[in-house]
């Protein structure tokens, strides 16, 4: 790919802080996570009390749900007991309200114990919710921060590739598509500066022949032979007063 552009500096400027905004916003996940750590780790610690507690709540809302049909099949044979004519019926009405209490007895024990259960639980419940949510705000505040600023990156990331845009101008669209394709496969910075015959961007030596029509058309752009980066030559007064960071 030989070719001539102007601003190509500013390309490279523009393109090398794309490339840092793109490392910061990728990172933004992780750092995330990492605040996450410690409230995932409250949460495991409080769900070791929490569930046991929930399932004697459960266990509770099922035996209660029993005793009221107990309550109302003791209703439905008291009402029968006071109709039947013969020994019999009534004494099989008898045995199935007095079975019925039977099992209403065993049913309050049991929910007296699942309560005695969860009232040991209790305290230590109450601590551990305490300390999830000071962990829970903790978290919920830097991920606020961190949203923040993955938003004012974002703005900025999107500002420059307008601004890389309209350098390019809407007469060097063949330079715009293979600049993206080589920042969709990866190559972050795609426009780098040869200093001293080395490719900035894989900071390999380019063929010396490449390197001399570089120099002597400073305007002039190439692809490196060995990472296919959009390369160009900046001439010495213009390198002196660049950001030394940009290299």
């Amino acid at each position: 790919m030989t070719n001539r552009m102007q601003n190509l500096p500013q390309l490279a400027d523009i393109d090398a802080r794309l490339h840092e905004l793109t490392k910061r916003l990728k990172a933004i996940p992780a750092r995330l996570a990492e605040h996450r750590r410690p409230l995932d780790q409250e949460e495991a610690l409080l769900n070791e009390v929490l569930v046991p507690w929930q399932t004697h709540e459960e266990e509770i809302r099922k035996r209660e749900s029993t005793i009221q049909l107990a309550m109302d099949t003791i209703a439905k044979f008291e009402e029968h007991m006071k109709t039947v004519t013969n020994q019999t019926d009534y004494a099989a009405a008898r045995k199935q309200v007095d079975e019925a209490h039977k099992l209403n007895d065993q049913l309050h024990r049991e929910i007296q114990a699942s309560r005695e259960k969860q009232e040991q639980l209790a305290p230590e419940l109450e601590e551990r919710r305490e300390r999830h949510g000071r962990v829970l705000e903790v978290y919920q505040a830097e991920e606020a921060k961190l949203l923040e600023e993955q938003a004012e990156l974002e703005a900025e990331a999107e500002k420059a590739r307008k601004k890389f845009a309209e350098l390019v101008g809407p007469d060097a669209q063949s330079f715009l598509r293979y600049y993206h394709r080589l920042t969709n496969g990866g190559r972050l910075p795609a426009v780098v500066r040869v200093v001293g015959g080395t490719c900035h961007g894989c900071y390999m030596t380019i063929p010396p022949q490449t390197y001399n029509q570089l120099i002597a058309n400073p305007d002039q752009y190439r692809s490196c032979s060995h990472c296919n980066r959009i390369i160009f030559y900046d001439a010495p007064e213009a390198m002196a007063s660049e950001d030394p960071s940009a290299a």
